[in-house]
């Protein structure tokens, strides 16, 4: 193989190597961002920090149930709970609402 050919393979798969370092490390920045907005954490019983509150000096991690389907479902199917850490359940309008556990 003629060098300048050689030299051509070369840049070639030079070039190709950095493209695919490239790409590798950009779909690395979005996955770790993504896992990131992912991570309200995800405690070991399922349960999603979505925000949190306050009680008097008591600070409480809450999952947000704001639709319909999340707060008929509620905490049902947890297997735990842990300190400081609740379900909020959000409306729309204000009014008493009933629950059932």
């Amino acid at each position: 193989m003629p060098a300048n050919i050689k030299q051509l393979a070369l840049k070639n798969i030079r070039v190709a190597a950095s493209v695919l370092v490239l790409v590798v490390v950009v779909a690395g920045v979005f996955i770790s961002k993504e896992l990131q907005d992912r991570s309200k954490a995800i405690s070991s019983c399922g349960f999603r920090d979505d925000k949190t509150i306050s009680v008097g000096a008591q600070k409480i991690q809450v999952e947000v149930a704001s639709s319909d389907a999340a707060r008929q479902k509620g905490l049902s199917g947890r297997t735990c709970i842990t300190q400081n850490e609740g379900m909020l359940f959000t409306f729309s309008k204000a009014g008493q609402y009933s629950f059932w556990m």
